[in-house]
């Protein structure tokens, strides 16, 4: 199996004919529009190795290691965002207290010149501009993702194949360079029967 150049061991050319272009599917982080695949662990799984595609335009497979690092930035980012909230609310509730003590000092004068605080949350604010993605793995870890991988190869929407190797490159979603251990990796690779069937489902809900 070919790997893609600068992303050995992490992405791998998919040698079979798909049905379309990558952007052709209809994806968000990380499910589709319209739940062509029925449960949430398949939807999730089958949109993280396609926002590969879509990220290089061109179909790829990825593997388990590149999958889990990308798990880990999304965890990531969503301790950031719980982080950046948690200070926000303990910031909005003294600026709160002081304005409740100085409106009860001046008989309410103070309410006069000066605004109430307000949430920046609710205001599209602070730790609302932190761009999470809905993922399963907030709740239930990665379970979830490898749920889903399976139940896909068991329907042949996913190919699983074994690629052993000397790592040569990698990215994270940012694309930064990880490092990959050399030996044997799992790669799963998305096939023309998973692609037609959310090309199916979508289409027809397009239509009607």
């Amino acid at each position: 199996m070919k790997h893609v150049e600068g992303y050995e061991m992490c992405l791998f050319e998919v040698e079979d004919t798909m049905p379309c272009a990558p952007t052709d599917v209809r994806i968000q982080r990380y499910g589709f529009s319209y739940s062509p695949l029925v449960r949430v662990e398949r939807e999730e799984a089958a949109a993280r190795i396609l926002s590969y595609c879509q990220l290089l335009n061109r179909w790829v497979g990825v593997s388990w290691e590149q999958l889990m690092d990308q798990m880990q930035d999304d965890i990531e980012v969503f301790n950031r965002m719980v982080q950046a909230r948690n200070s926000e609310i303990a910031a909005l509730k003294k600026a709160r207290r002081k304005f409740a003590i100085l409106c009860l000092l001046t008989l309410g004068v103070h309410a006069l010149f000066v605004k109430a605080p307000v949430d920046p949350f609710e205001q599209g604010e602070g730790a609302s501009k932190i761009a999470v993605p809905y993922t399963m793995i907030y709740g239930v870890g990665p379970q979830a993702v490898i749920n889903g991988i399976r139940e896909l190869v068991e329907r042949d929407m996913l190919k699983h194949e074994k690629v052993s190797g000397k790592l040569m490159g990698g990215f994270r979603t940012g694309l930064e360079a990880v490092i990959i251990p050399e030996g044997e990796t799992d790669v799963f690779l998305p096939t023309p029967r998973l692609i037609e069937h959310i090309l199916k489902v979508q289409n027809a809900q397009t239509a009607s």
